[in-house]
């Protein structure tokens, strides 16, 4: 007999998708922490306007009451809220997705993780997860090359704020060094 445990194991290794339940869990959990204001308010937005916060929803099978439709004027406020580092942590995570993963879910699930990131208890607790071990089950399976640099097995808030603003994520493309070293050479 396979126990809940190894079912939720087997699929989050499928490529592609995430176990569905874990998708719902993850986002579920975040969107209603941020209601609850055990996460910040601009949470609930995930970076995005209200349309697609709903269609991307839907597209991950979610209850269309986990995010109901709001004023857009309350919404606006909500997009207004979002840091600048919630959207880098969040190009950083999806732009560090594990090859061949659907492009919606690594994007719902990176904006999931990113929106937990601003939580003030361990991430696997701000996301909702059993424990740590499920954390890095999830990155290593949806977010491998960032799970692979964490080899020090620092916490994962730290080591993804460390990751972010790290000297090989700052170094700009080639066009914008040129540009920098025109506009500096004035």
């Amino acid at each position: 007999m396979i126990t809940p445990a190894q079912s939720r194991g087997s699929a989050l290794r499928r490529p592609g998708r995430p176990a569905g339940d874990l998708l719902k869990t993850v986002i579920g959990n975040v969107l209603r922490r941020s209601e609850g204001g055990e996460l910040p308010l601009f949470v609930w937005a995930l970076g995005m306007p209200q349309q697609a916060l709903l269609r991307m929803l839907e597209d991950c099978s979610m209850p269309s009451a986990v995010a109901e439709s709001i004023p857009a004027h309350e919404y606006a406020v909500l997009e207004k809220m979002v840091p600048k580092t919630f959207t880098s942590l969040r190009a950083m995570l999806f732009q560090d997705r594990t090859r061949f993963i659907d492009e919606t879910y690594a994007d719902c699930l990176a904006r999931a993780i990113a929106a937990a990131c601003f939580g003030s208890r361990q991430l696997w607790q701000d996301l909702g997860l059993n424990d740590d071990e499920t954390l890095s089950t999830v990155l290593a399976s949806y977010f491998h090359p960032l799970y692979q640099k964490n080899a020090q097995h620092i916490k994962w808030k730290r080591f993804l704020f460390s990751e972010l603003y790290s000297p090989q994520r700052l170094i700009h493309s080639f066009p914008d060094m040129l540009l920098n070293s025109l506009i500096h050479r004035q």
